[in-house]
């Protein structure tokens, strides 16, 4: 073996395994000892496949694989407590040929970084990196083209580490934490995948910080997260069912978004996005905000009121999840996926002198009644007679009633 290299490889393994370990009250200690094996390269006693250097590792062993014989065409079970440790993130691929998991992680402990991890596939769920086991540390890794980037699955998997990776183009999310709690994302970059950027979904006590999103990370029956010091280049943040989350110092390009659980008698006017849980008497007023999954969400929010607000190009512009005689007038709603959206028992609201435009979806409901529709301009209705506005009560089509739609823009005169 070139003697260079083999320095070179020595120094590389020296630096991650030193410099990666997390610091503070969730240290995940790695068991330094063992030997390295070697994968590619031209040494004599050398390994040509990375899955059987795993298979001849024991605890605490490292395995270094050079970027000569890359790309390696393997799916790898990781089922002892190893690091795995690429000579070159960039030129130290291991591709899974769209054949499943790229690499499945059932071990406690293990090191995985310096790679990129591409093709997961063939079938659910088709990740770049599988983890069902505790005390794992991912790291410095690009993870690209799979279903899913990362998947952190089950209550088995605690106290794992995804840091500084770049998480980009997965079909279906970036990284997902599915009833899996107390693991920490950090500071990864997650971008152009095709759902959410960063899933948490029946999880708890998981700390998400200063990532970089141009996807949107999304909360459901999730409880006792923290999420703070992420910056958006769009999207946001996508809220389901979920409370008792810290939501901390967020932006989009810069601008906060706002998020309040248990308040009330507040106003805001400046914000990215807003995001309500559980809240009384809030009034948001006077606000311009554009490309966000959602402007401004409410879930378990009563007698607030949104008005005077331009939401443009949005997924959805208003959402309301269990809302009660809430207020929301004199809005421009343009441009969105669904202007306005009542869900779960969100009845008795007002909904008043709003203006709808090339909307794809104006306005829907799901079992909620009792809303009042008065005097809001649709763009799409043309008749001085009421304007019908569809939506479902279990699973029924129905349908609510504006009953004195405007025929021009609410401010100009009619």
């Amino acid at each position: 073996m070139n003697v260079m290299k083999k320095i070179v490889a020595i120094g590389t393994i020296f630096i991650l395994v030193f410099s990666m370990f997390p610091t503070g009250s969730n240290k995940i200690t790695l068991n330094n000892g063992g030997r390295t094996l070697y994968v590619g390269g031209d040494g004599p006693n050398n390994y040509t496949k990375i899955q059987d250097a795993i298979n001849d590792a024991m605890d605490g062993n490292t395995i270094f694989v050079y970027d000569d014989s890359s790309p390696y065409y393997e799916n790898l079970v990781i089922d002892k407590s190893i690091k795995l440790i690429g000579e070159n993130k960039e030129t130290t691929i291991i591709d899974g040929e769209k054949k499943g998991n790229v690499i499945y992680v059932c071990g406690n402990g293990v090191h995985i970084s310096n790679f990129t991890i591409q093709h997961g596939g063939g079938g659910w769920p088709g990740a770049g990196i599988f983890i069902y086991s505790s005390d794992n540390v991912i790291s410095n890794n690009i993870i690209r083209n799979n279903g899913k980037g990362i998947i952190i699955m089950d209550l088995v998997s605690k106290h794992n580490k995804i840091c500084k990776n770049t998480v980009v183009n997965n079909t279906e999310m970036g990284i997902d934490l599915f009833n899996a709690d107390g693991n920490i994302i950090k500071e990864n970059s997650v971008l152009c995948n095709g759902g959410d950027g960063i899933t948490i979904a029946d999880a708890g006590s998981n700390t998400i910080e200063k990532n970089v999103l141009s996807d949107t990370i999304y909360l459901g029956r999730a409880y006792r997260n923290i999420v703070e010091d992420n910056s958006f280049s769009e999207g946001g943040i996508r809220i389901w069912h979920s409370s008792g989350n810290k939501l901390l110092n967020n932006t989009i390009n810069g601008k906060p978004i706002v998020y309040l659980e248990g308040k009330t008698d507040v106003e805001i006017d400046e914000g990215a996005q807003v995001i309500l849980v559980k809240c009384k008497r809030i009034t948001i007023k006077n606000l311009n905000i554009s490309n966000t999954c959602c402007a401004i969400h409410l879930s378990f929010c009563n007698e607030c009121t949104v008005e005077e607000n331009i939401l443009e190009r949005n997924s959805y512009g208003i959402e309301m999840y269990s809302c009660k005689r809430n207020l929301l007038r004199r809005n421009t709603l343009k441009n969105n996926g669904l202007g306005i959206w009542l869900e779960m028992d969100s009845n008795m609201n007002k909904i008043f002198d709003n203006n709808f435009i090339e909307n794809n979806i104006h306005a829907t409901f799901s079992i909620s009644l009792h809303n009042l529709w008065l005097r809001n301009y649709w763009d799409n209705w043309k008749l001085p007679l009421p304007k019908p506005v569809f939506g479902f009560v279990y699973g029924f089509p129905w349908i609510q009633l504006d009953w004195m739609p405007r025929l021009s823009p609410y401010g100009g005169e009619e």
